[in-house]
């Protein structure tokens, strides 16, 4: 999973990835809600806007994101990477 925070830019990335798996946590309601992902890892994003996840943080933690920060979510199957529309 990739999160763009609020005030995300090019020249100033908010960016934020991490594995969504079994110790995450999100709420089920359509309302905004906070997000907790079980494993932090970086993000990249080539000159074609591609954002891919790279490595996991070692070692390893979790990352708590607030709803009032996220703009947007983009869910990645295990391998894959994101093409972003500016």
């Amino acid at each position: 999973m990739i999160v763009e925070l609020v005030g995300h830019s090019e020249q100033q990335p908010r960016l934020v990835g991490g594995i969504y798996g079994k110790g995450s946590a999100v709420g089920q309601t359509p309302s905004p809600h906070d997000v907790y992902l079980e494993s932090l890892c970086t993000v990249a994003v080539d000159a074609d806007g591609i954002r891919s996840l790279v490595d996991r943080v070692e070692p390893r933690q979790g990352v708590y994101i607030a709803a009032s920060q996220i703009v947007r979510i983009d869910l990645l199957p295990p391998g894959a990477s994101a093409t972003i529309e500016s």
